[in-house]
Order: C-alpha cells, then sequence, then structure tokens
C-alpha cells in the first residue's frame, strides 16, 4: 500500500465544496459505500468549513482526518473507526484523537500550508506528519493513543533559499519512509527508517537510502521505486528486498514510455506482486503485474483500461500526490477512466469525473471485477472537477480521497478553490 504527499502547496484559497446534500452514486451490486463530505456550514463565508481528508484502511480500521476551517486550520482530528461485524464491512463509533494546535502550522521560512495531511499505517501503527515531526499512533486494547515523535530534518529546496521538510510517503508497522523533495516533483533521495515497537513508543533508526524516484510503495520487506516523467517520457521500476541487514536490488524492469508513473507492491505468503502503471504508443494507459513464486519477478499479465493517471496541472498545483494503484493479496485498485458530465450550472457546463478500477484475481488470472465511482452527478455550481487519487486497500475494503475544484468565483475570483473529502467502499 502507498499513500500520502508533499507539504509544498500554492497560495490557495479554500472555498465552498460539495454539499452533503449531492446524492451518492449507487455502488455495484452487493458493494456498500460510505461518504465522509465536506459541511459548509456557513455559505457565506469565503472558506471551507469542515474538511476530511485522507483513506488510510486496514482490516480492522478506517483512518481520516477531519479539520475545522476558517482563514487556517482551528482544529484536527485523526478519526479512527473499528470495523465492526460480518467481514468487517460495517463501521463502529469513531475514535477522535485532536492534533496539537501548532499541527499544520509551517515554519516561517516556508510560504505553504498543510491542509492534506492523510495518515499512513500498518494493521498496528499509524503515522501522521506535519512540516516538524512525525506523530505516531498505536491501539492499546481497542483504543488508540499517541506514540511517540519523530523530529524532521530541515532540507534545502534548492529554490530561492526555499527550505521544507522531508515528505512522509510511506510506511508500514515495521519500515517508514521519507523523501526529499523540490516543490511537487518526487525527485529526492528515500531515506528507510526501521520501526521499533517494543516500547510504550514508536521509534525510527535510519537503515538505508535508497535512489530518489517518483513513485514508492512498501510492503513487508519489499519496497519498489519508480522512475518516470509526469510529463510523460521513458521509465522503468526497481525492486528492492531487505535481506535482514541491507536493501538489496533484486529485479529492474525494462525501460518504457509512461512505465512507473505508479507502483504497488504485495509481499505475499507464497507470491509477491508488483504492479506498474504504464502508457502504450497510442496513450492508452494500462497495468503490468509482476510475479516473484520463488525464483525471481517475471511479468505476470498486463491489465487493460480504460484507466488513467495523467498527471493534470490542476491536481498537481494543490499538492494532490495521488496514489494510482495499490495491491493487496487478490485486489488491486487503480484509478479509473476520466470523464466529463454536464453540470447542474451553465457557468460550469463541464465536470471532469474520475472512477477506480478493481480488479480481483481469480483461477484464470486477474480480471477486472467492478468499477466504482465515488462522486455522482449532479454537481454543485461551480465544481469543475471530482477526481479520486489517493487510494488505500486491504482485501475486499477500500478508501479514496477525492479531491474537488471550483471555477474561480466572486468570493475568491482570482484563485480556484479546492478540498477533499473521503469514501470507502465494502465488497459483498
Amino acid at each position: 500500500m502507498n499513500t500520502v504527499r508533499w507539504r509544498w502547496l500554492a497560495a490557495l484559497s479554500v472555498g465552498l465544496l460539495l454539499s452533503v446534500g449531492c446524492a451518492p452514486d449507487e455502488p455495484p451490486a452487493g458493494w456498500t459505500s460510505t461518504r465522509w463530505a465536506f459541511d459548509v456550514t456557513d455559505p457565506g463565508e469565503p472558506y471551507l468549513e469542515h474538511d476530511v481528508s485522507g483513506a488510510w484502511t486496514s482490516n480492522d480500521w478506517l483512518a481520516t482526518v477531519e479539520f475545522e476551517w476558517t482563514d487556517r486550520v482551528t482544529a484536527a482530528d485523526l478519526v479512527i473507526r473499528p470495523r465492526i461485524g460480518a467481514g468487517h464491512r460495517q463501521l463502529g463509533a469513531p475514535q477522535r484523537l485532536a492534533l496539537p494546535a501548532t499541527w499544520g502550522a509551517a515554519p516561517s521560512s516556508v510560504y505553504t500550508r498543510n491542509p492534506w495531511a492523510a495518515p499512513v499505517g500498518g494493521d498496528q501503527v499509524i503515522a501522521l506528519s506535519d512540516y516538524s515531526n512525525v506523530q505516531f499512533y498505536r491501539a492499546t486494547g481497542g483504543t488508540w493513543g499517541a506514540a511517540g515523535t519523530f523530529s524532521l530534518p530541515t532540507i534545502d529546496l534548492g529554490i530561492g533559499g526555499l527550505f521544507g521538510t522531508p515528505a512522509l510517503v510511506a510506511m508500514t508497522d515495521d519500515w517508514m519512509v521519507l523523501q526529499n523533495r523540490a516543490l511537487y516533483f518526487q525527485t529526492g533521495t528515500y531515506a528507510m527508517y526501521r520501526l521499533d515497537r517494543t516500547g510504550a513508543t514508536v521509534t525510527a533508526t535510519l537503515s538505508a537510502t535508497l535512489p530518489g524516484g517518483t513513485a514508492l510503495d512498501i510492503d513487508g520487506d519489499i519496497a519498489v521505486i519508480g522512475h518516470t516523467s509526469y510529463f510523460g517520457g521513458a521509465g522503468n521500476a526497481e525492486v528492492y528486498r531487505y535481506d535482514g541487514s541491507s536493501w538489496v536490488l533484486v529485479h529492474t524492469t525494462a525501460t518504457g514510455s509512461g512505465v512507473a508513473r505508479g507502483v504497488a507492491v504485495d509481499d505475499g505468503p507464497f507470491v509477491d506482486r508488483v504492479v506498474l502503471t504504464a502508457t502504450a504508443g497510442d496513450n492508452s494507459q494500462h497495468l503490468e503485474v509482476l510475479a516473484d513464486h520463488g525464483s525471481g519477478f517475471a511479468g505476470e499479465q498486463t491489465l487493460g483500461g480504460p484507466l488513467s493517471w495523467s498527471w493534470y496541472p490542476s491536481t498537481a498545483s494543490f499538492g494532490f500526490d495521488d496514489t494510482p494503484v495499490v495491491i493487496d493479496g487478490d485486489t488491486i485498485v487503480a484509478t479509473g477512466a476520466r470523464g466529463s458530465v454536464p453540470a447542474s450550472a451553465p457557468s460550469s457546463p463541464l465536470v471532469a469525473t474520475g472512477s477506480l478500477a478493481v480488479f480481483r484475481l481469480g483461477d484464470s488470472g486477474w480480471q477486472r471485477e467492478t468499477t466504482l465511482e465515488p462522486v455522482a452527478p449532479p454537481y454543485d455550481a461551480g465544481v469543475t472537477s471530482v477526481l479520486p487519487g489517493r487510494i488505500s486497500v486491504s482485501g475486499g475494503h477500500i478508501a479514496t480521497s477525492v479531491l474537488l475544484t471550483y471555477a474561480p468565483s466572486a468570493i475568491v475570483p482570482t484563485q480556484q478553490t479546492t478540498g477533499f473529502e473521503t469514501w470507502a467502499f465494502e465488497r459483498p
């Protein structure tokens, strides 16, 4: 699994977002869905009142971050819901952990802010980062609580004397991965930290530094790094295994057009798999699945579209690091085809929409199981895009953050407004 984002954002205003009253799409037969939408308590305010960001799920828990806004973050909670009932398909009463009042406040030398934080984690540990720290959380007897803090170093972005901190890009119960980044572009090296969970607090010790790339995922003792450009061009991927003392390069894929815009890895009990996004010569997009049955990684199957993980300036300008593909066991989820639908207001005639493509492994290989649409029309006036992008999967549990953008309005006439909500889907 892989999620999370960089904390450099353009100076944006957060505007009025999709109202709770918008009708959700009916999920496919047997699937169930839950939506945490924006809650604009005062439509006259120029800022979002309530924002739901992040989408992390395991078989036992689902976590999001909720913000209260005026012209800044005034309150923020990590919200963790237990999975209960048959198949863990229902969600119980949430546990709310208030984040510090200083959380999300950028240092004076960093011209940015951080409303798009997202939790990442394994099965027993969740982490959340701001500009200065990574805060660990763990459950004891079913109750979550803070479990230590890791201080982020300050790095020179190499752009006009600006400084920042590394991005928390991935985490498992045993590993935390930070990346040094320049603005939106993930090109810096990856710092692999070993986590120690034996005491009351979680501690992190630097184990190794791996080559930089534009995408990374980690599961168990396997990490995959993608090397490609957001603007297209050739790319490839490298697969590393931890042998107990160091990370060893075990496989490098051939270079191809558009390869590894997104990567995903599953350290399975019998078969290990890596999934790469790829773009064919006709610009059609597909997935390449590699499998290791014990003798090394080799191509297993190509999964066709319609799929989409094209880099959109409209999303990158908001620091929206999407996760276009994830894998867990017999389930692969990727950002599906993007389209457009008529809007409810003539001022915004078309709305760009996205979906999730779900693939499942069966006796005859990987098959497309269904397509999930997080938000269905009609949309509020002024909405220009509704795009799921940051995905988390654990078996039949799927969660995604949905980016919404609004056209410039009378409230903020020169800037596009934006925000997030969270959806969860359950396989029947």
